[in-house]
């Protein structure tokens, strides 16, 4: 007999549809940016606060987006590429 996954077999981060080393590497990033705008930015820590606002509105739309079935985003790549633009 064939087993099938359910959705309690699933990691959290398989249910997020969430690639953990890309999501590392962007995070990585992030932190050293904010390492480096706090160097750069004469130790303004408003400039960082809105910053990390910032960051923080992005990760979300970020997993937001990663919870859309890819056909959804083939079947308007062309529109959200023109918007982008």
């Amino acid at each position: 007999m064939i087993k099938t996954s359910s959705l309690d077999d699933r990691t959290i981060i398989q249910r997020l549809h969430l690639d953990m080393p890309l999501l590392a590497g962007i995070l990585l990033l992030c932190i050293l940016g904010m390492v480096i705008l706090y160097s750069a930015g004469s130790q303004d820590m408003d400039m960082i606060y809105r910053q990390l606002l910032r960051l923080a509105v992005a990760l979300l739309l970020l997993f937001a987006c990663a919870q859309l079935p890819p056909t959804l985003l083939a079947r308007w790549s062309l529109w959200i590429y023109l918007f982008a633009l």
